[in-house]
């Protein structure tokens, strides 16, 4: 089955082979270069609030039992799990582990972080001074200090030699959510209010604040430069020497938002409101599309190549390989996607709409490109289908205008399909149509409604042959024996 396998919270373990993702209330392990999930952990009826691990050790904090759990990610079934622990008697909202995987840090909704030995199972510090939800744990890459922040809107930087906070930085007026270490002494901070700020971690300075104009959700190092995801869902890349932006991608053509973002080998790993982790290479351009959710599908056909094209209550077709699940996607209509076909003979897709338009794409060289779009209907149209046979190509599509149209390519040239015409128009049903099918020699053509009733029609001149009646609701699939 085509089922969701990540979602909600990630993590990217520190060999950049594997995802650690929040699916539902369970937390999955994710191969990359896959995108199959290799291992679940957790229970249904114990959501896991929020994940950390490394290469070999992941931890889960849960919401009903207030447990920290401890797993051996890559064994499978109960001997995976190495030991559950008390770490708050509030739930846990964040954790951190430092970069030599000894330490693991917690901090919980009653504002109190705690770090904890894991080798030897017993806690080395208690850092009280947060007011509100702690939201933010990271340790320093290279030292023995740990950033948080939490409601107060503060950074607070704990010493873990002195036990001690020794710096308190004050430059925020929204949630802190993301923190980024240039070198040694930087620390660069992004939040919901839209700024950048620069901090001079030896005297707890702020050096520079940097307005971007977007809700920053997450940030990353990539070629020296700042990378910054947001509420525009579009990356954009930063000179903090000049402190200008020199790389951006173009807009989306649909509308999306990050909430994180994460440094991935040479790229960036981004992940959308949606669920959809999105890889991009240097340069912003994306190589690779992981589908963490595809809500209800609504429609589901064969493609080219060992593919399958699905319609997924979403505004994107989504095209998915049968062996492998990996999954592109392909954008051009601005509404709900509601139906699609496949002519196999010619490599064509048709997909149809609520934004009331069919659009043609033509698969080649293992890409689909736009190649024409129908318009006509004026409202969401629910159904379409290709002919069936090689030397008379045409398209037939029904809407809840009551109509039925039957398009052609100018002179039946496949090649020039940016020429479709409709051939005809007929009002077809009382009620809103929602299926249409054509006859394997694509003489008839057999529509459904919600009147109860399916019409059975000649595809040459659109003339009704035959009315079937006797269902007692609406009609949502008809179709012809072979």
């Amino acid at each position: 089955g085509i089922n969701a396998e990540y979602g909600g919270g990630l993590l990217l373990s520190p060999d950049q082979e594997f995802l650690f993702c929040h699916c539902e209330n369970l937390v999955k392990v994710v191969e990359i270069s896959t995108g199959q999930a290799v291992q679940c952990f957790g229970n249904e009826e114990d959501a896991a609030i929020t994940i950390c691990g490394d290469n070999e050790l992941l931890f889960t904090a849960h919401r009903a039992s207030l447990l920290i759990k401890q797993w051996k990610w890559r064994n499978a079934g109960e001997e995976a799990l190495v030991r559950s622990f008390k770490a708050h008697p509030v739930p846990v909202t964040s954790m951190s582990m430092d970069s030599t995987s000894s330490l693991l840090a917690s901090g919980a909704t009653d504002s109190i972080i705690r770090v904890w030995d894991i080798e030897n199972n017993y806690c080395t510090h208690q850092f009280k001074g947060s007011k509100g939800v702690v939201t933010l744990l990271q340790f320093h890459p290279s030292k023995l200090q740990l950033f948080s922040s939490a409601d107060d809107l503060l950074v607070k930087v704990w010493d873990l030699e002195s036990s001690s906070l020794i710096h308190n930085l004050k430059g925020h007026v929204s949630p802190v959510t993301s923190l980024v270490f240039p070198s040694d002494t930087i620390m660069i901070s992004g939040g919901r209010d839209k700024v950048l700020c620069t901090w001079e971690l030896t005297n707890g300075k702020l050096s520079e604040t940097l307005p971007v104009f977007e809700v920053i959700e997450g940030m990353a190092l990539c070629e020296g430069l700042v990378v910054t995801a947001g509420d525009k869902g579009v990356l954009r890349a930063w000179d903090k020497a000049s402190n200008k932006c020199i790389k951006q991608q173009e807009p989306p053509a649909l509308k999306r938002e990050f909430v994180n973002l994460i440094s991935y080998k040479c790229g960036l790993l981004a992940v959308t409101f949606d669920q959809n982790i999105l890889i991009y290479n240097k340069e912003l351009e994306v190589e690779k599309n992981l589908i963490g959710y595809n809500d209800e599908i609504i429609d589901i056909k064969p493609a080219f190549d060992g593919h399958l094209a699905l319609a997924t209550n979403s505004e994107q077709i989504r095209i998915v390989n049968s062996d492998t699940l990996a999954t592109n996607v392909l954008s051009g209509h601005s509404g709900t996607v509601l139906s699609i076909d496949t002519n196999l003979e010619h490599n064509l897709l048709a997909s149809s709409s609520k934004d009331c338009s069919v659009i043609l794409w033509k698969y080649g060289e293992g890409s689909y490109s736009q190649v024409a779009s129908c318009t006509g209907h004026t409202s969401a149209v629910s159904g379409v289908a290709w002919s069936h046979l090689p030397d008379n190509i045409f398209l037939v599509s029904v809407s809840c205008d009551l109509t039925l149209k039957l398009w052609q390519p100018a002179s039946g040239n496949v090649r020039k399909l940016h020429k479709t015409k409709c051939v005809y128009t007929v009002k077809a049903h009382e009620k809103d149509i929602n299926c249409v099918t054509v006859s394997p020699n694509d003489k008839f053509i057999i529509t459904g409604s919600l009147d109860k009733t399916a019409k059975v029609w000649s595809s040459d001149k659109g003339s009704l042959l035959g009315v079937l009646r006797g269902h007692k609701r609406g009609i949502w699939c008809a179709r012809f024996s072979l």
